[in-house]
Formats: C-alpha cells, structure tokens, sequence
C-alpha cells in the first residue's frame, strides 16, 4: 500500500499551519480539502492520509499562534498573503430613504435584554450607522402585570453597550399618558373610533358576521361621555374604545380591533395615577408619529399589527414607516424566558442576570464577548423574512469567531497553570527571560528568571513521551529519559519542525507567581497559579492565557472564561 509522499505532508502542515493561524484548533475537513485540491492522487491513499493529518493537527493545535506563524513563514510564506474573502459591508438599502432616518427599538419591560433582542436592536443600529440616522430607544410599559423593575435601568445599560453608546432617545410610553389621551380624544370627536360597552362575546359574534355591534352608530357626544366615564366610573373590562375601520374586512384581526382598555393593576412607574391605558397598536401608532420614526424594523409577527398601525395613522393624516419585517430566530438550547429566569434567580439557581451561563446580554459582557460580534452575528443572520433555526452549539462558534476577530489582536498573552506539578530539568542553565505580551508585539513585558525547576500542567506532563523533545514555551527545549527530564538546548531554531510539542510553564519560585481565580462557562471557580505580571490586568481587561483561552478580569487575579 502506498504511503503519504513528503509532497503530501508538507501539504498537510502548510494548510492546517494556516488554518491554526485563523482559529484556535485546527479543522480536519477545512485541510484535508485544500490537500486534495493540491494533489488529487491523495483521494487513492486516503486513509494513511488521514492518519498523517492527525498526527501533523495534533502537534499544530499544541503550538502557540507566534510558533505557527513562524513555521508557516518558513514552509510557505504565500499562504500567510492570502487575499481574504470579501465582506459586504451594510445592509441591504433601506426603501424610501428621506433626509434623516429615524428608527426605534422597543422592548418591554420584563427583564433586561437577551440574545433574541440583539438581534433586532444590532440592526437597528447598523442602519442608523449606514444612514446616520437616529436610533430611539423606546420602553413599551403600559402593561403594568408584566413589569421588572430594574428594566428601566438594565435595558438602556444593555442598549448602550450593544450600540457603542450609541442610543441617541430614551422614551418610556408611561410617562406620555397625556398625550395618548390626547388622540384618543381626537379619533373619538372625528368618528374614528368609539367606546364600546358591548360584552366580549356578543362582540365577537357580530365581528364574525360583519355586523356592527349597537355601539358602533351611536353619537360621538355619547362617545365622548362614555369616554370620560371610563376615566372614573366605569369597571375594568366595562368598556373598551376601538378603531372604526371595515367591519366586513376580510381579515377579522382588522375588524374594529380595540385601542384602549380599562385595568386598574398598580403600575410600577405611575402608582394608580391612569386607570385607562392604551393597547400596543394604539401607543406604537402614536408614538412613531409623534417622534418622526420614519423606519421600523421588527419581526414579520406584527405584520398585522403594522396594518392596523397604518390605519390610524391614516385617520389622524399622519405619515406611517415604512416597514422592515424579519422572520423569527429560533435559539435552540437557550432559555429566553424572562420569567422564568427571574424566578430561577429567586430560587438562587442563577446568581443574578449576569450569572455566565445566561443569555442574556449582561452575562455576555462580563463574560468577556464584545459588542461588535453580536453585531456581525446579527449582520450574518442579515434582514430576511426567513425564519432560522441556531442550536446553541451553533450559535457560540459563530459568536466566538466574531468575537476573536475582535479581541485576538488586542489581548495580552501570559501563563497560568491550573493543574500545577513541579518537573526538574536536569542541567538547565540559569536564564533571564523576556517574554512578548502579544505575538503581533514584539516589545517584551513579561520578565521570567529561571533554573531548573518549573511548575507545568499534569496533563501535559502525562502525555510526554520517552525521548520526545519538549520545549517549554520561549524557554527552553528538554528530553524525557525514564522517569527524569534532560536539558537539550534553549535555542528555538533547535525545536522547529513536525512532530514537536511546546507545553507553557510556570517558574517555582513563589516571587514570580500569584494565585488566581478562573470562573468556568459552567459557573465553576477553578483556583489556578499564574505569572506575576497577571497582577497588572486590570479590571474588564480581556488577555488570553496560552493555550487555555481568552478571559475577562472580573476582579483583581479573578478571572471570567470567554472562549478558546
């Protein structure tokens, strides 16, 4: 049987040098098809191919990205000038484009902000960037049963994290009560629309034969009367003011729909102050009317909704936006209940909002993951009637490489070891070590003294080989003979080449290490050693410990998991 040629295998090496460079770990697929591109006759010897490739990924995925990078340098320099894929940057034009476009976001006020809504409020946002618009922040609470407190603070703190600060009005719909009386006084003296007291099944049975309910026809002085009745004489579900549209509309939603009710639940914001509070289509139509909202992005659910919103929009001679509808984003895996979330916090199964295994935008941030790459996720998703489906699985890929696009370039590297073991390596010369912060710069920062005694993972101590060199990252290079470790070099240029391991280290000597604290994505803390220099991360800081992953400074030496 015929073997994998040298040919072949400097093939394997160049490609997943070169995907390693891109991501954390090597994929198998991405190389072996690029291996195949270069030489198709790999198709016939393919299983002694698949054995190479995963003897070559393992020692890639074991370098550092600076080792990869300078190997690929010498092997095939032309793959580190690949020209990249192009973008396309913005979205797609938004219709009838006037001289300022205004847009709104509005959630309610349930919790704080999660996954499902950044999706929605990115794009909002990107298209107040590509037209420099306007961008409002709007908090629809006129359901007063449905109503977390500490919304009214937590979602414009998530909103000015997920924009860049860039929400340029808040509106909270409670405080403009006055002004939806106002209308509502105004559709009411202009015949459209009128107080019904009519029970809701008698109601319904006549809006399924087109047939006015007795209301409908009375005076508008009647209207008016009964108008002010609702105001203080009459009970919760006494009397309800709606729309005149076409009662022998063919869509039944458009018949005659409600505008305002009467309920008498305690509002968080306003006390007992308003027992009359207008219904979503009501607040929403007035709203972007009166704050000149000239585009609305929102899900393909309130098509409807929309419809009835142009409506009233029509009788009071104002302008409707135009719509921008996009279909649902199923998140499978994710629980995005609210309520049901609040409660688990109540039952102290979550610490609070930003508990790291929530999706919810504050766990997110503290996490580490950075606004930026909700916004290409949702840019990825892009404004499609489409409904989708995202395992979370899924999901966290596409997240965590939209978020190392970011934070990679930026994130100092250091050394912590979290299952520590002490090795001797016999005849190791005393060293003074300077160690670059980043692979990008190259300007030291990170000073080590070094002898023969190192602390090291016992992991990786546990899959060193009889006679396989090992180097210690940036340190220098040793050999396992029996059960003791042998100097061999501190040279570099010595450890180059397939089928070598670097394995990152600590010095044992406790002026040169801190301890350190590492919370996991599953919410456990994991107690860790760490180099001296880790002592300076400030606080919110994202740095990257090698071959480990990146993390957040919660605390001073309190860390938070990211990602790979």
């Amino acid at each position: 049987m015929a073997k994998a040629s040298e040919a072949i295998k400097k093939s394997i090496l160049k490609f997943a040098l070169q995907n390693g460079i891109k991501f954390d770990t090597v994929n198998p697929s991405a190389v072996i098809s690029k291996v195949i591109g270069e030489h198709p006759k790999a198709k016939e010897i393919m299983k002694d191919v698949q054995k190479e490739l995963q003897i070559i990924i393992k020692d890639v995925n074991a370098m550092s990205k600076e080792d990869r990078i300078d190997h690929l340098k010498e092997i095939a320099p032309e793959l580190l000038q690949e020209r990249k894929v192009e973008r396309r940057e913005g979205l797609k034009d938004l219709p009838n484009v006037g001289k300022k476009v205004v847009l709104r976001f509005a959630p309610s006020p349930s919790g704080p902000l999660h996954i499902g809504h950044a999706y929605v409020s990115s794009l909002n946002y990107q298209y107040k960037k590509q037209y420099d618009g306007k961008l409002i922040l709007r908090i629809e609470d006129t359901n007063a049963d449905n109503i977390e407190m500490e919304s009214y603070t937590m979602i414009p703190e998530d909103m000015k994290w997920l924009t860049d600060d860039g929400v340029d009005e808040i509106i909270i719909q409670s405080d403009r009560m006055e002004l939806y009386y106002e209308y509502a006084i105004r559709l009411l003296d202009e015949g459209h629309a009128y107080v019904c007291t009519c029970p809701t099944e008698i109601f319904k049975e006549k809006l399924d034969k087109m047939s006015p309910c007795q209301c409908r026809d009375l005076p508008i002085k009647e209207h008016l009367k009964r108008w002010h009745k609702m105001l203080s004489d009459y009970d919760e579900g006494d009397a309800v003011v709606r729309f005149k549209s076409d009662i022998k509309h063919p869509n039944p939603a458009m018949r005659d729909f409600p505008l305002i009710r009467i309920s008498t639940s305690e509002h968080p914001r306003q006390g007992l102050k308003y027992r009359v509070w207008p219904l979503m289509n009501f607040a929403v139509a007035i709203d972007d009317m009166d704050l000149g909202v000239t585009h609305g992005l929102r899900g393909k659910d309130h098509t409807d909704n929309a419809k009835r919103q142009a409506m009233i929009h029509k009788a009071l001679n104002a302008a409707t936006p135009e719509g921008i509808f996009v279909g649902r984003i199923n998140f499978e895996g994710f629980d995005l209940s609210t309520t049901q979330t609040k409660e688990l916090i109540k039952r102290q199964h979550y610490t609070g909002w930003d508990d790291i295994r929530l999706p919810f935008l504050r766990a997110l941030k503290r996490r580490g993951y950075q606004s930026g790459a909700l916004h290409k996720f949702a840019m990825s998703m892009g404004v499609t009637l489409t409904d989708k489906t995202v395992s979370q699985e899924e999901f966290i890929k596409t997240l965590n490489a939209f978020n190392k696009e970011i934070i990679d370039p930026i994130a100092y590297r250091y050394f912590a070891i979290i299952d520590p073991e002490v090795i001797t390596v016999e005849g190791a010369p005393k060293l003074e070590l300077e160690q670059d912060l980043h692979p990008d710069n190259k300007k030291g920062g990170r000073i080590f003294k070094t002898h023969n005694n190192f602390y090291v993972e016992k992991n990786d101590l546990k899959n060193i080989k009889e006679n396989e060199l090992i180097r210690l990252m940036g340190c220098l290079n040793f050999t396992k003979k029996g059960k003791s470790f042998k100097y061999v070099s501190k040279e570099y240029g010595e450890f180059k080449g397939v089928g070598k391991k670097q394995i990152h280290w600590l010095p044992q000597d406790q002026s040169q290490i801190i301890k350190i604290k590492i919370k996991l994505y599953d919410n456990k803390d994991v107690d860790a050693l760490a180099e001296k220099a880790v002592g300076t991360v400030k606080e919110d800081e994202i740095i990257q410990f090698e071959r480990f992953g990146f993390c957040r400074c919660d605390a001073k030496n309190s860390f938070w998991f990211t990602q790979r």
